[in-house]
């Protein structure tokens, strides 16, 4: 199987069949920049602050966090999301992470299942610093 179809496993259980989010990498990012410790850090930080609500922010909402933004870059076709972690002070290449959201993760009804989507945009954005590659964060979640 090509590494591009292959979905990655959630970090928590969660067995809800109107709730299956996957995260599956898609290609390299876009621009990329090799992340340094502070870097990695400072995304972790920022991370840790997504919560349901703000993952559905339009641009150009950005979380500032020591050397690094983590930002809403797009709205995607069919109203989806594309967030990015950037260092700052960078021209040029200096994508760290990058995750693009799909819009049917907005229709979550419940607060568990927000949770669970909030979880999976998060391990979503930490792959992807990890990997330096794009993930692509996908449901439907109802």
């Amino acid at each position: 199987m090509n590494e591009k179809m292959q979905p990655t496993a959630p970090q928590q259980a969660f067995n809800d069949p109107q709730c299956t989010v996957t995260n599956t990498i898609i290609g390299d990012i876009p621009y990329a920049a090799t992340p340094s410790s502070g870097n990695m850090t400072d995304a972790e930080n920022a991370i840790e602050k997504l919560t349901y609500p703000i993952i559905w922010e339009l641009p150009p909402y950005r979380i500032s966090e020591g050397t690094i933004f983590l930002e809403v870059f797009a709205v995607t076709t069919g109203g989806g999301r594309n967030w990015k972690i950037t260092i700052n002070d960078v021209s040029g290449n200096n994508t760290i992470a990058n995750i693009e959201m799909q819009r049917n993760l907005a229709t979550a009804s419940t607060r568990e299942r927000q949770q669970y989507v909030a979880q999976m945009v998060q391990s979503a954005l930490r792959e992807s610093l990890q990997t330096g590659k794009t993930v692509a964060v996908d449901g439907p979640c109802k």
